[in-house]
């Protein structure tokens, strides 16, 4: 100590101190900040922002510009988990993947929502000859968004078998 003052404590102590450690197989969970997507969120200095479970695989390398590339995913689908078991680097690719094989199918976008199904039956009927318009009526579905469906950018078509 200092004239008092405890010394600042190492960055990576304080972010293992903000982490609920338990056994080699649990989930560690983030015990501090969270960002409005869920996932845990550390404080490092400068007052900048990381994801919880990127600094607990990356360390302070996180902030490095090459590793902020690298996508860190859950293995166990916990958004506060820290524990680096259950952590992997992937891609975009990698993450829309796991998203769909557990069990996701569809993401909200404005007036609806799309399953599987529906992916399908609009690629079909586009394919067939369609109107995007009428497509869109009949899915009460945004006719711009819609565009985004049919051509893969939303919905990837390596995921729906279309």
């Amino acid at each position: 100590m200092r004239s008092g003052i405890e010394e600042a404590k190492p960055i990576d102590q304080r972010f293992w101190e903000r982490v609920d450690i338990k056994g080699p197989d649990d989930c560690w969970e983030w015990t501090k900040s969270r960002f409005h997507s869920g996932y845990g969120m550390f404080y490092y200095p400068g007052r900048k922002k990381v994801y919880a479970h990127r600094w607990a695989m990356l360390g302070s390398s996180a902030l490095e510009p090459a590793d902020r590339e690298k996508l860190v995913l859950h293995k166990c689908n916990n958004k506060l988990c820290c524990n680096p078991a259950h952590l992997y680097f992937g891609n975009d690719s990698d993450n829309r993947r796991k998203y769909f094989e557990d069990g996701n199918r569809g993401t909200k976008f404005g007036s609806g929502c799309l399953s599987y199904d529906d992916v399908v039956t609009i690629r079909a009927l586009r394919a067939s000859g369609w109107r995007i318009v009428d497509i869109a009526k009949k899915f009460n579905y945004n006719r711009y968004s819609l565009r985004h469906v049919i051509t893969g950018k939303s919905y990837a078509p390596h995921y729906y078998g279309t």
